[in-house]
């Protein structure tokens, strides 16, 4: 299965640490971050993938939708289709931040998921590499 490489995203198959990698960037319109949501499923699906590493640092506010398509369908999905680690690399401006974590919100309630935070990619690989 192929990466997706575009302008709003990076989804990679990181064959060395065993893992999704994505990449987001800058503002990304509804249609598009579904489109990239749906290639994750995918990539998760075929490769038969645990961990995963999403770098949001580079990510502006959501555009209206998508905090709640990541809330209600993307933690549900990627859990069904077999993920148990994610990494996420917070967004630099306050904006950014703000928009993950009202996406993120209902997580400390109840998640099987084991979710990190990290304010850098080397450190979020770090702890990639050593779950099983």
């Amino acid at each position: 299965m192929k990466d997706l490489v575009e302008t709003y995203a990076q989804v990679i198959h990181n064959q060395a640490l065993a893992c999704l990698q994505v990449k987001f960037k800058g503002f990304i319109p509804y249609d598009n971050f579904v489109k990239i949501l749906q290639h994750e499923y995918a990539m998760i699906r075929y490769y038969k993938l645990k961990k995963c590493i999403i770098d949001l640092r580079e990510m502006g506010i959501y555009a209206p939708g998508v905090s709640e398509l990541v809330k209600n369908e993307w933690f549900g999905q990627v859990l069904k289709d077999g993920l148990q680690h994610v990494a996420f690399v917070v967004p630099e401006s306050i904006f950014g931040q703000q928009s993950m974590n009202k996406a993120h919100q209902t997580l400390k309630e109840k998640n099987p998921l084991t979710i990190t935070y990290f304010k850098d990619l080397p450190t979020a690989q770090q702890w990639i590499e050593r779950t099983t």
